[in-house]
């Protein structure tokens, strides 16, 4: 499978495919994780039907892109294989301060065509009713409701 670009610079925003276990990317993480974790009270990361970091590495079909704004990490997006011809979005945050300035769009826009490239027919996500901002991101996108698949 070919593997996404290592790098896109756009607008003075740098996007990044990394090591999903890297400082930035798991910082990122994390600062997701904090931000959920109020909105769905008893949510439980490590219970959750959560990928397993490798899923995001390009040998298993995967990517984990990092969004930076003057070297800063600022938003982390990331993309596993569920069979052979579908992708799953996960782990879709932007840092409380670079939100509505596009850099979801961005970083959406760039993992879409990274399912492209490594040819994805289909991409699926979930996200929860108390996520208002994402789940407006992604109809925009194109996605559509559909039966729970994890």
């Amino acid at each position: 499978m070919p593997s996404p670009p290592p790098a896109i610079v756009a607008r003075s925003l740098e996007l990044r495919a990394v090591d999903p276990a890297s400082p930035a990317a798991a910082a990122l993480v994390a600062d997701f994780v904090a931000e959920i974790a109020p909105r769905y009270p008893g949510f439980e990361p490590n219970r959750q039907p959560a990928a397993p970091l490798d899923a995001f590495t390009p040998e298993a079909g995967g990517v984990f892109l990092v969004a930076l704004r003057e070297s800063e990490p600022i938003a982390c997006a990331g993309l596993q294989r569920l069979d052979d011809t579908t992708g799953e979005v996960r782990r879709v945050f932007v840092s409380e301060g670079a939100r509505g300035g596009g850099v979801a769009r961005t970083l959406l826009s760039a993992l879409l065509e990274s399912a492209r490239d490594l040819g994805y027919e289909r991409v699926r996500l979930d996200t929860g009713d108390r996520l208002p901002e994402a789940r407006s991101l992604f109809l925009a996108f194109g996605f559509r409701d559909i039966a729970d698949y994890n």
